[in-house]
């Protein structure tokens, strides 16, 4: 049986623990983190926690909605034990009995059968790298751009790593060189600062800073570890990070420090085709997930709400 639990009645503990017990070593939909990114939500509930569906919950028009938070990629099903096809249908119809529209990002391995005119899926990419491998392995599969950069970096850089600067370090450092780019509004480095003092807090966050000459920035990265895998949730560089390979030398020293201890690294997917192209090098591997929009909100408001 299927139930929604509004989130100050859920069983915290057996909650938690179906995250972290879940096979893809998701962590977004923990409850402390989806306490700090959003107002208001609740879970799609199976049996005694076998299985939970988080859903942040809007409302508009007189009508609640279902969305994906800012500082969210993926937030499907997570269970204890592998979910079944039929299990992942149940979990959709018991989300549109509740809810007349939803637009959400599943977790990896979730496709629902869209047989209604009112919903669609849509492919998404993420690229991840196995990293349960010995470091050699790991190398042997970077493209020869990213060993060319290397070996130059191993015989000239003067970088050094610092691991305890404030996130908002890394959030200015962003400010000052991609925010024009994408134009992100002020929610979003709230959000974002929100997000990794939680993953610091629960011991689930590591930021790395390179320092150059004089003491002066030139990028950093925020990794989220879970059991199964790290992922890389945040970066920033500058332009004099980008003469010095900055970026490169903080990935690869990542990738040396995880190798073994992780199932995966965790690239996060991007709509930027650079940053696709700089992924791809350092030999990742593509797995979809897909978004999950429907709208059975009533006329006309059915029209004004397009994927």
């Amino acid at each position: 049986m299927i139930k929604l639990v509004l989130r100050n009645y859920l069983d915290q503990s057996k909650y938690n623990r179906c995250i972290q017990m879940d096979e893809k070593g998701l962590p977004y939909g923990y409850s402390w983190y989806m306490d700090a990114l959003c107002g208001t939500w609740a879970a799609l509930v199976l049996n005694d926690y076998d299985a939970v569906w988080p859903v942040a919950i809007g409302r508009k028009y007189g009508f609640t909605y279902a969305y994906r938070p800012l500082g969210i990629q993926q937030l499907g099903i997570s269970s204890l034990h592998p979910i079944s096809q039929e299990q992942t249908e149940e979990f959709v119809e018991a989300l549109m009995k509740h809810f007349r529209f939803a637009d959400l990002w599943l977790n990896e391995g979730q496709m629902p059968s869209v047989e209604s005119a009112v919903s669609q899926l849509f492919p998404c990419t993420n690229m991840l790298i196995d990293i349960s491998r010995p470091y050699q392995e790991i190398y042997n599969e970077f493209d020869n751009d990213i060993k060319r950069r290397l070996k130059r970096l191993g015989e000239n850089h003067t970088m050094t790593i610092f691991e305890h600067d404030s996130p908002k370090v890394l959030l200015n450092l962003f400010r000052e060189t991609k925010a024009k780019q994408i134009d992100v509004g002020e929610d979003f480095f709230i959000n974002m600062e929100k997000a990794m003092y939680q993953w610091l807090h629960h011991g689930m966050g590591k930021l790395w800073t390179a320092y150059g000459d004089g003491n002066q920035i030139l990028g950093g990265i925020f990794i989220v570890e879970t059991e199964k895998r790290s992922i890389l949730f945040s970066s920033a560089i500058n332009q004099a990070g980008r003469k010095a390979q900055a970026n490169i030398y903080l990935l690869n020293e990542y990738l040396i420090y995880a190798a073994e201890k992780k199932q995966y690294f965790d690239f996060e997917g991007t709509e930027d085709k650079g940053l696709a192209r700089f992924n791809k090098s350092w030999g990742i591997k593509i797995h979809p997930y897909y978004r999950f929009w429907y709208n059975n909100l009533p006329w006309p408001l059915n029209k004004l709400r397009k994927p």
